[in-house]
C-alpha cells in the first residue's frame, strides 16, 4: 500500500496514513499508521511497528490490534517495496474475544467444582473416615 490508499476488509475501510521512524529505549522502529472506519464512522487508529533492536540486530514486528467485542482487527507493517509503498497485512479475525470468555467460563467451572467437598477427587468422604475411625476403636 502507498500512503493515502484505502483497502476494505470485512466491511472495515483501512486507510494507510504512512510510516514514520521512531526511536524506542533500545530500538529504532518504522511505525505505520492506519485509520480504520466502518460506514464512514471512525473505529480506530492502529499503529503497527517494525522494530530493529540494537542489541540483537533481529527485526521484529508489533501488530496494531483493535478489539470490537465480536472480532479483532489486526494490522502489520512490513518492508518498503522501493517504489513508495509498503508491504502490509490486514486481518479481520471474528470471535477471537470469545476465546477469552471461554477461558473465564472454564475458570468459573473449576471454582464451582472445588466449592463442593463431595466432588473433589482424592478427598475422603466424612462417612468413610468416621466409619474407619469407629472400626479401629
Amino acid at each position: 500500500m502507498r500512503p493515502g490508499e484505502t483497502v476494505t476488509v470485512a466491511g472495515y475501510d483501512y486507510r494507510f496514513d504512512g510510516v514514520t521512524q521512531v526511536a524506542g529505549p533500545n530500538y529504532v522502529a518504522q511505525r505505520g499508521q492506519f485509520t480504520v472506519s466502518r460506514d464512514g464512522e471512525p473505529v480506530a487508529v492502529l499503529t503497527p511497528e517494525k522494530r530493529n533492536y540494537s542489541a540483537g540486530g533481529m527485526p521484529t514486528t508489533e501488530a496494531g490490534i483493535h478489539t470490537t467485542g465480536l472480532a479483532d482487527l489486526y494490522t502489520v507493517v512490513g518492508d518498503p517495496d522501493g517504489k513508495g509503498g509498503w508491504t502490509v497485512r490486514l486481518f479481520h479475525e471474528p470471535l477471537v474475544p470469545w476465546i477469552w470468555a471461554g477461558v473465564l467460563a472454564m475458570v468459573a467451572g473449576g471454582l464451582v467444582s472445588l466449592s463442593d467437598r463431595r466432588l473433589r477427587v482424592g478427598v475422603p468422604s466424612r462417612r468413610r473416615v468416621s466409619a474407619v475411625l469407629a472400626a479401629e476403636a
